[in-house]
């Protein structure tokens, strides 16, 4: 019954297509902005391997266009209550490569079609193509729009058309890929693929941001009714606990700048091992980590009369002044000269000393030299490696002994 029903949507589709979509569309100079009707189907179609669609996998030529349009439907779904859509590598190639075939061969149509001598070749239907990339799925969707030239206007069109708002807003779907392109009759061609899998119970960060500017974010996890316990755990640390199936949870990176993946296992209650597994990836672009508390210049000062060295040692305290996480240092120099008295140390109470060597003083009257900090290990300090110009200056007497031994910002 579901084949059958199928079948009647398809033809439906194909029928009203050819109303809607006349041969003018792949006409050069038509070039006003169209969205196309949405498709939805239930089944997999068998199989039929037409040249036209065999899988390309393709780079995306405007990455920044393609995430906007992915964050803008989440944003939609926020708003009337759903689940946020998981973007997936494989419904984005779909989309990428249907968006590209559709401006290479100029022709508007959720079916794939080859250009030749004679004209346009079906190759094959729109549900066939998408599981040429997107296997076992259950359902699928697509939306198709060209001419639109930002992702404001497209998402603007198909939140504006209630089929494609209904695939937009769709319950049947958990994951989610787009693809664009330029060229073609229309200048700009755009494709949403919607699907789910039976077995895959996405794990979605942020409503699937590409990054975010703290570590606290919070995770949607699909298999609510299927699952009863989970646990997680960010990049390589260590898994929790066990514990019960949420599928809302706040939960804080690793406070460092860059690429951080959140992964999830799931079981069923008296299992003792995950049956399921899921992750997802975003950007952080800041870091907990700020070395900070040093001066940009130390002075010493030396009396000949008094044979005294003002300061005698200057103490240097590194501190973590983006956050109470602690941090390791190391601190360094290529000037024979200047003593150090520990070269390494951890915040907030490490400290080292900076000493000048006396005997350098023989020959001149002046020296000029620096020292280097920087936090140790992996971390993407701001503010490291910290370099500190160290000044020694000889005079015949001081007469007033008030004197700055160190310059900050």
């Amino acid at each position: 019954m579901k084949i059958r029903l199928l079948s009647i949507l398809l033809l439906s589709f194909i029928f009203f297509a050819g109303l809607l979509f006349p041969a003018k569309v792949v006409i050069a100079d038509d070039s006003e902005p169209t969205i196309g009707i949405a498709v939805q189907s239930i089944e997999p179609e068998a199989s039929l391997q037409f040249v036209g669609c065999n899988p390309v996998y393709l780079t995306a030529i405007n990455p920044a266009y393609e995430q906007q349009v992915v964050e803008m439907v989440n944003i939609e779904r926020e708003k009337v209550g759903l689940p946020p859509l998981k973007r997936i590598e494989s419904l984005d190639q779909a989309a990428r490569f249907h968006a590209k075939d559709m401006a290479a061969d100029a022709y508007f149509n959720h079916d794939s079609y080859d250009r030749t001598q004679s004209g346009l070749v079906f190759a094959c239907s729109w549900s066939n193509r998408i599981s040429r990339f997107y296997s076992n799925y259950g359902w699928l969707g697509e939306n198709i729009a060209a001419g639109f030239g930002t992702p404001d206007s497209v998402m603007s069109a198909w939140m504006d058309s209630d089929g494609h708002r209904s695939n937009i807003l769709s319950q049947n779907f958990t994951e989610y890929g787009v693809g664009y392109a330029s060229g073609g009759p229309y200048g700009s061609y755009w494709v949403q693929d919607f699907g789910s899998r039976s077995n895959s119970y996405p794990l979605v960060i942020d409503r699937e941001a590409a990054a975010t500017d703290t570590p606290q974010v919070s995770l949607y996890l699909y298999g609510e009714g299927v699952w009863g316990e989970m646990r997680l755990r960010s990049d390589d640390n260590t898994w929790t606990e066990w514990q019960t199936f949420a599928k809302n949870v706040e939960l804080t990176l690793d406070w460092t700048q860059g690429l951080h993946t959140v992964s999830v296992e799931f079981r069923k209650i008296g299992q003792t091992s995950a049956a399921a597994s899921s992750s997802d990836t975003i950007e952080l672009t800041t870091s907990g980590f700020a070395l900070g508390n040093l001066p940009n210049q130390i002075v010493f000062i030396y009396d000949r009369e008094a044979h005294q060295m003002y300061p005698q040692a200057y103490q240097l305290n590194p501190q973590n002044t983006q956050s109470d996480l602690t941090m390791s240092w190391q601190v360094s120099s290529t000037d024979a000269w200047i003593h150090i008295s520990s070269m390494s140390g951890t915040t907030p109470a490490g400290t080292t000393l900076i000493q000048p060597d006396l005997q350098a003083l023989k020959n001149t009257n002046e020296l000029q030299g620096s020292v280097t900090m920087t936090v140790s290990g992996d971390l993407q300090a701001v503010g490291s490696p910290k370099t500190i110009s160290v000044k020694m200056v000889v005079v015949d007497s001081l007469d007033n002994k008030l004197y700055l031994p160190s310059i900050r910002n």
